[in-house]
């Protein structure tokens, strides 16, 4: 798997919103699962019922308290990794502008002819006519035929 510095902060990103939903979403509905001891009306284990209830409500804002707490501190730590992948890249980079190029060097040169031999310039070939073919001559009557 390979990870950009622009992936791991849109994944950051998608933390964050999660934790966010996940928080907004349990304290906007956290006070209607307040129930009075009352509401378990007068039967025997109504109170107990109302105390498991309200210890239940309470594990479950701790769990999620604890969930988002995660998903941010999971979003920093994809932040801060995508910045020292960035951190390295350039760093990288500046090292390869840092390295010594070598020279070029001369051109190469044509191979002088032999001595006493003047070099002929290279003929051009014709190209295939891009036409039909001609028709051959029609042959010629021999005599006695």
């Amino acid at each position: 798997m390979r990870a950009t510095p622009t992936d791991l902060c849109r994944l950051a990103e998608d933390c964050i919103t999660i934790s966010q939903t996940l928080g907004d979403g349990w304290s906007g509905h956290q006070d209607g699962l307040s129930v009075p001891a009352s509401a378990a009306g007068d039967v025997t284990g109504a109170g107990a019922l109302a105390t498991a209830h309200g210890k239940a409500v309470q594990q479950a804002a701790t769990a999620i308290g604890r969930l988002v707490g995660v998903l941010e501190i999971d979003s920093d730590g994809l932040m801060l990794c995508a910045f020292d992948i960035s951190g390295a890249d350039e760093k990288a980079a500046e090292g390869f502008e840092n390295v010594p190029r070598p020279s070029p060097g001369p051109s190469p040169q044509p191979t002088p002819a032999p001595p006493g031999r003047t070099p002929t310039p290279p003929v051009p070939t014709p190209s295939p006519s891009p036409g039909p073919s001609p028709t051959p001559p029609a042959p010629t009557p021999t005599p006695g035929s």
